[in-house]
């Protein structure tokens, strides 16, 4: 039994439950054994699976529990190759503990920078070859300014002046992609002007993320 979002699976002494979040692509694993939570991992395109090698008294569990990711309309999925044992009696499986449909691409990575007190850079890191990136301006705790950058449109501008509290950033505010290679790591970089109540307009000029690509699948 299950929700849209949560689903489990029993295999002998061992129930695997998953919870997904198809808006970002990342599911929560719970392993129980005999009813005791033994595990817990949220599984996510850069660290993907959970491994078990697990004993309580007369039950154990070994294997692992792997996100499977695909774009829409293909079926993306948490699949577990796993054995639990109880009192002599073995348990395999090998399959799905829950299945669904992704709502955006996958997000591989999130980064936030403070520009000055007044105002930071929120990075969002997407694709399962981490190559689409958006990034916010957040004043406070509002955001107040937003683009996105892709592989294919690497450099993006905002157009107008941004005003946020007592922040303003001049017309012209600039990222550049950097996509990861087996070579180098990702990066988003951003040049502003930015002005607060008490600080003059001062050039930023300074990487916001990076990151290195997603690990290739198991075969």
């Amino acid at each position: 039994m299950g929700t849209a979002n949560e689903d489990s699976r029993t295999i002998g002494p061992l129930v695997l439950t998953a919870r997904v979040n198809p808006a970002r692509g990342d599911a929560t694993v719970t392993a129980a054994l005999n009813g005791v939570a033994i595990a817990m991992q949220r599984l996510t395109l850069a660290q993907p699976s959970l491994s078990l090698d697990v004993k309580a008294g007369a039950s154990s569990a070994t294997g692992s529990v792997t996100l499977d990711l695909q774009a829409p309309p293909l079926i993306s999925s948490v699949e577990a190759d796993v054995t639990a044992t109880s009192a002599g009696t073995v348990t395999p499986y090998r399959g799905a503990v829950i299945t669904w449909t992704a709502e955006a691409d996958p997000v591989f990575a999130e980064f936030t920078q403070v520009i000055n007190g007044e105002l930071s850079a929120h990075t969002v890191v997407r694709g399962a070859a981490a190559n689409i990136v958006q990034f916010q301006f957040v004043s406070g705790s509002t955001p107040i300014a937003t683009l996105t950058a892709t592989q294919f449109s690497p450099q993006q501008a905002f157009p107008s002046k941004i005003q946020g509290g007592d922040v303003s950033i001049d017309s012209g505010a600039k990222i550049t992609l950097t996509i990861p290679t087996t070579l180098q790591p990702g990066m988003l970089f951003l040049q502003a002007t930015i002005t607060t109540a008490t600080t003059p307009p001062t050039q930023i000029a300074a990487s916001m993320a990076e990151w290195s690509l997603p690990p290739p699948p198991d075969n």
